[in-house]
Protein backbone atom coordinates (compact mmCIF):
# COMPACT_ATOMS: atom_id res chain seq x y z
CA UNK A 1 0.00 0.00 0.00
CA UNK A 2 2.63 2.40 0.93
CA UNK A 3 6.01 2.48 -0.70
CA UNK A 4 7.41 5.83 0.53
CA UNK A 5 6.83 7.13 3.79
CA UNK A 6 7.89 10.78 5.18
CA UNK A 7 8.25 11.34 8.66
CA UNK A 8 8.72 14.29 10.07
CA UNK A 9 10.59 14.95 13.28
CA UNK A 10 11.64 17.45 16.01
CA UNK A 11 12.89 15.54 18.52
CA UNK A 12 9.32 16.52 20.40
CA UNK A 13 7.72 13.31 22.56
CA UNK A 14 5.06 13.28 19.92
CA UNK A 15 7.74 13.25 17.20
CA UNK A 16 9.00 10.17 19.01
CA UNK A 17 5.88 8.08 19.22
CA UNK A 18 5.36 9.32 15.51
CA UNK A 19 8.50 7.69 14.52
CA UNK A 20 7.21 4.62 16.15
CA UNK A 21 3.86 4.48 14.16
CA UNK A 22 6.18 5.36 10.90
CA UNK A 23 8.69 2.88 11.43
CA UNK A 24 6.06 0.14 12.11
CA UNK A 25 4.22 0.78 9.08
CA UNK A 26 7.32 0.91 6.74
CA UNK A 27 8.28 -2.25 8.11
CA UNK A 28 4.98 -3.79 7.26
CA UNK A 29 4.83 -2.45 4.32
CA UNK A 30 8.35 -2.80 3.42
CA UNK A 31 8.76 0.88 2.59
CA UNK A 32 11.40 3.50 2.44
CA UNK A 33 11.09 6.21 4.87
CA UNK A 34 12.11 8.84 4.50
CA UNK A 35 13.55 10.97 7.79
CA UNK A 36 13.17 14.90 7.81
CA UNK A 37 13.87 17.24 10.59
CA UNK A 38 13.40 20.90 9.76
CA UNK A 39 15.06 24.08 11.48
CA UNK A 40 13.92 27.52 11.64
CA UNK A 41 15.59 30.18 10.32
CA UNK A 42 14.73 32.36 13.26
CA UNK A 43 16.80 30.57 15.84
CA UNK A 44 19.18 32.19 17.67
CA UNK A 45 22.76 31.31 19.33
CA UNK A 46 20.60 31.62 22.58
CA UNK A 47 18.07 29.59 21.39
CA UNK A 48 20.38 26.95 20.21
CA UNK A 49 22.48 27.24 23.59
CA UNK A 50 19.49 26.16 25.93
CA UNK A 51 18.72 23.23 23.90
CA UNK A 52 18.93 20.02 25.44
CA UNK A 53 20.67 19.17 21.81
CA UNK A 54 23.33 20.91 22.25
CA UNK A 55 25.28 18.61 24.53
CA UNK A 56 25.47 16.63 20.82
CA UNK A 57 26.37 18.69 18.48
CA UNK A 58 30.42 19.02 17.18
CA UNK A 59 32.64 20.83 18.59
CA UNK A 60 33.10 22.70 15.49
CA UNK A 61 30.00 23.72 15.52
CA UNK A 62 29.63 24.34 19.31
CA UNK A 63 33.08 26.07 19.28
CA UNK A 64 31.12 28.80 16.09
CA UNK A 65 28.33 29.19 18.83
CA UNK A 66 30.60 30.50 21.39
CA UNK A 67 32.55 32.24 19.20
CA UNK A 68 29.19 34.23 18.37
CA UNK A 69 28.03 34.06 21.80
CA UNK A 70 31.60 36.74 22.57
CA UNK A 71 30.12 38.75 19.78
CA UNK A 72 26.62 38.98 21.40
CA UNK A 73 28.36 39.70 24.74
CA UNK A 74 29.87 42.16 24.03
CA UNK A 75 26.65 44.36 22.64
CA UNK A 76 26.36 44.53 18.85
CA UNK A 77 25.21 47.65 17.66
CA UNK A 78 24.86 48.62 13.93
CA UNK A 79 24.46 52.18 13.11
CA UNK A 80 21.65 52.89 15.65
CA UNK A 81 20.27 49.95 16.28
CA UNK A 82 21.31 47.44 18.96
CA UNK A 83 21.17 43.97 18.41
CA UNK A 84 19.88 41.28 21.47
CA UNK A 85 20.43 38.50 19.60
CA UNK A 86 22.13 36.71 16.86
CA UNK A 87 20.98 34.14 14.33
CA UNK A 88 22.31 30.78 14.48
CA UNK A 89 24.77 29.52 11.65
CA UNK A 90 23.68 27.24 9.25
CA UNK A 91 26.05 24.66 10.40
CA UNK A 92 23.98 24.43 14.23
CA UNK A 93 20.77 24.47 12.51
CA UNK A 94 21.75 21.40 10.09
CA UNK A 95 23.47 19.44 12.89
CA UNK A 96 19.73 20.14 15.27
CA UNK A 97 17.91 18.76 12.54
CA UNK A 98 20.89 15.74 11.96
CA UNK A 99 20.42 15.06 16.04
CA UNK A 100 16.93 15.09 15.35
CA UNK A 101 16.66 12.72 12.59
CA UNK A 102 19.56 10.40 14.65
CA UNK A 103 17.04 10.04 17.46
CA UNK A 104 14.18 8.52 13.86
CA UNK A 105 16.61 6.88 12.57
CA UNK A 106 17.55 4.51 15.77
CA UNK A 107 14.12 3.55 16.30
CA UNK A 108 13.32 2.65 12.63
CA UNK A 109 16.74 0.60 12.80
CA UNK A 110 15.11 -1.19 16.17
CA UNK A 111 12.02 -1.51 13.88
CA UNK A 112 13.90 -3.68 11.20
CA UNK A 113 13.01 -0.61 8.94
CA UNK A 114 15.20 -1.53 5.52
CA UNK A 115 15.36 1.54 3.54
CA UNK A 116 15.88 4.66 5.60
CA UNK A 117 16.56 8.14 3.93
CA UNK A 118 17.80 11.12 5.67
CA UNK A 119 16.67 15.23 5.36
CA UNK A 120 18.04 17.76 7.48
CA UNK A 121 17.04 21.09 6.06
CA UNK A 122 16.38 24.77 7.01
CA UNK A 123 13.52 26.78 6.54
CA UNK A 124 9.69 27.26 7.09
CA UNK A 125 8.88 23.54 8.67
CA UNK A 126 6.11 23.09 6.85
CA UNK A 127 6.92 24.29 3.77
CA UNK A 128 9.97 21.76 3.56
CA UNK A 129 8.34 19.35 4.74
CA UNK A 130 5.42 19.27 1.86
CA UNK A 131 8.24 19.65 -0.66
CA UNK A 132 10.08 16.73 0.62
CA UNK A 133 7.15 14.49 0.59
CA UNK A 134 6.44 15.32 -3.38
CA UNK A 135 10.42 14.95 -3.93
CA UNK A 136 10.31 11.08 -2.45
CA UNK A 137 6.71 10.76 -3.67
CA UNK A 138 5.50 10.01 -0.30
CA UNK A 139 2.16 8.10 -0.03
CA UNK A 140 1.94 8.70 3.54
CA UNK A 141 3.15 11.92 5.76
CA UNK A 142 3.40 11.04 9.83
CA UNK A 143 4.21 13.35 12.02
CA UNK A 144 3.40 14.37 15.76
CA UNK A 145 0.29 16.16 16.50
CA UNK A 146 2.15 19.20 18.45
CA UNK A 147 6.15 19.51 18.52
CA UNK A 148 8.42 21.75 20.07
CA UNK A 149 6.87 25.14 18.86
CA UNK A 150 5.89 27.81 20.66
CA UNK A 151 2.10 29.15 21.08
CA UNK A 152 1.07 29.04 17.71
CA UNK A 153 0.27 25.23 17.95
CA UNK A 154 -1.33 25.18 21.20
CA UNK A 155 -4.06 23.07 19.74
CA UNK A 156 -2.92 21.46 16.73
CA UNK A 157 0.59 22.14 15.81
CA UNK A 158 0.68 24.47 13.49
CA UNK A 159 3.31 22.73 11.16
CA UNK A 160 0.99 19.48 10.97
CA UNK A 161 -2.40 21.59 10.73
CA UNK A 162 -0.98 23.11 8.06
CA UNK A 163 0.57 19.71 6.14
CA UNK A 164 -2.65 18.42 7.12
CA UNK A 165 -4.80 21.00 4.57
CA UNK A 166 -2.11 20.90 2.08
CA UNK A 167 -0.49 17.89 1.44
CA UNK A 168 -1.39 15.95 -1.33
CA UNK A 169 -0.97 12.61 0.14
CA UNK A 170 -2.17 10.99 3.29
CA UNK A 171 -0.86 12.35 6.40
CA UNK A 172 -1.07 10.54 10.36
CA UNK A 173 -0.62 12.91 12.96
CA UNK A 174 0.76 10.96 16.75
CA UNK A 175 -0.89 12.34 19.72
Amino acid sequence: MFKNILLATDGSKHATRAAAMAASIATRFDATLTIVSVSSLSLTVDDIRGMPLFRRLSKPVKDEISRLTEVLNSVVTVGETMYDSIPAPSSALIALADANIDGAEGIAKRARVKKIRRAALIGNAADKILDQAKRSKAGLIVMGTRGLTDLGGMILGSVSHRIIHLATCACLTVK
